[in-house]
């Protein structure tokens, strides 16, 4: 069990950009490693280097080691700092092993930024210590934290290739959990904690944290929870981390959760404030959609735009960049270059809901203007704002501007449908009615809580509601269904 106090002082020590005998006391208390490897540490039995006259295989070797080291640094960085310290093996008995001094740390620090775009001065320093066999020397190599507030450090291209064909690492954003150096996209978990202020403890009070200004509707009282799409999430977390791509499109066909996605992906943003977004704007075409609890199409109560004139408008609205009064209506020339002066001071992210309530010429109007005026906002000063938008169609733009949904894969679409499904088929009452008796009862319990009493006193309306056989259609008839007496 490693001590608190020992993690809080090992941040201490990175912000002081301490390498003193103090720091090798707490990664080996007592001369001794930690069991295991943790959140601001890491073992390794050597250190990369080359003889004076390396072959083509030893040179290969060596640039898929540091390539290794690379990936740790950066992983370290983006979260709280940390120390690799060479010459200790991180399993096995008489792991104090020393090691061959050759490690060259600015030649390190290049190849780190050659591969992150940015600089990451790590610092290094050998220094004996006491071994089974004598003395040993260790090199330490400490790695800075990514300051608060500072944008994640991504590796913009992808390591060499190890024998096995895979690469040391791809051009990802890596995050330091625990004792793992991870793409920080795959999870909301570490998406959340690669955005927070990770700061030591003597800074943590006081701090404080930068609010994304949302303009977000209130989230659809059918969306009880939010089920899947890992893999689309991810998708996005990179493009927020793009500063070269500022446009996403989601699609797919209606009714697989194109505006879900979205919504929760906003949600992200609004929590983490990730891509250096300050303000957050959805606006939307929709103008009814389906209800699972009411069982019909119910109209939207907020409908904001219904042509590229009036989205504009409103987007420069919630910017509070409306045109000026003038005699002379302006020309829509003059309300674009508005818009991209407005979305340059102000790195936004704007989404565009349901563009296919528009006709297809306005769909395609919209899309390149958009496109247009978001490619105007990079490689300005501060982040460029960006556009997602949803529609069921790809709207001619290149498939790595798309992220595409398909039906929800089986073990969500099971979490999603079979828990609260069997529910309702426990109840004894299911065993003597007929099974279209229940289509309401399991509508309601795909959106909410439903318990066996309320089960039990179940009394379908007259009228059956739709959604069943939206359900069966998306492939509840596959479910087993237990056989009635």
């Amino acid at each position: 069990m490693i001590a608190d106090n020992v993690i809080d002082a090992l941040k201490i020590a990175v912000d002081n950009r301490a390498l003193t005998p103090d720091v090798i006391e707490l990664l080996l208390p007592d001369g001794r490693p930690f069991d295991c490897e943790g959140q601001l540490w890491d073992y390794k039995a050597s250190a990369p280097s080359l003889p004076d006259q390396p072959t083509e295989a030893e040179k290969a070797a060596h640039r898929i080691a540091v390539a290794e080291i690379v990936k740790d640094a950066v992983a370290f960085h983006n979260a709280f700092g940390g120390y690799i310290l060479f010459g200790v093996k991180d399993k096995g008995r008489d792991r104090v092993v020393g090691m061959v001094d050759g490690f060259n740390c600015a030649d390190l620090n290049k190849t780190l930024q050659s591969y992150a775009g940015v600089s990451i001065e790590c610092l290094y320093h050998t220094l004996e210590v006491a071994a089974s066999s004598g003395s040993a020397r260790l090199g330490l190599l400490l790695i800075p934290r990514r300051p608060a507030g500072a944008a994640p450090t991504k590796l913009v291209r992808k390591g060499p290739e190890k024998p096995n064909g895979k690469r040391t690492f791809l051009d990802e954003v890596y995050v330091r959990v625990r004792d793992e150096c991870r793409a920080a996209t795959n999870t909301h978990e570490d998406w959340l904690f690669l955005h927070s202020d990770r700061l030591p403890p003597e800074q943590v009070t006081g701090a404080t944290h930068v609010e994304v200004q949302a303009h977000l509707p209130a989230r659809d009282y059918d969306l009880i929870t939010f089920v899947g799409r890992e893999e689309q999430l991810a998708d996005l977390r990179r493009w927020i981390s793009d500063v070269r791509s500022p446009v996403r499109l989601i699609t797919g066909i209606g009714g697989l959760g194109k505006t879900t996605l979205a919504y929760r992906y906003a949600e992200e943003i609004i929590e983490t404030g990730a891509g250096g977004i300050e303000t957050l704007i959805w606006l939307t075409a929709k103008q009814q959609t389906y209800s699972a609890l009411r069982g019909k199409m119910v109209p939207i109560s907020r409908v904001d735009f219904s042509d590229l004139d009036s989205l504009f408008t409103e987007i420069l609205k919630a910017l509070s960049h409306e045109m000026p009064v003038s005699e002379e209506e302006p020309s829509f020339a003059e309300i674009g270059d508005r818009l991209v002066e407005a979305l340059s001071t102000i790195p936004s992210l704007v989404i565009v809901d349901d563009l296919d309530t528009l006709s297809p010429e306005e769909q395609k109007e919209t899309v390149a203007a958009l496109n247009s005026v978001a490619l105007r906002t990079v490689g300005r000063e501060l982040s460029p704002s960006r556009i997602l938008m949803t529609s069921r169609i790809d709207q001619g733009l290149p498939p790595t501007a798309i992220v595409k949904i398909r039906g929800l894969e089986r073990p969500d679409f099971e979490m999603h449908f079979s828990q609260p499904m069997r529910r309702v088929r426990s109840c004894a009452i299911y065993r003597t009615r007929p099974r279209r008796r229940f289509r309401g009862l399991f509508r309601l319990a795909t959106v909410c809580s439903i318990d066996r009493e309320a089960c039990e006193n179940w009394r379908e309306p007259a009228r059956g509601g739709r959604e069943m056989e939206r359900l069966r259609w998306r492939g509840c008839e596959k479910l087993r269904f237990p056989a009635r007496a």
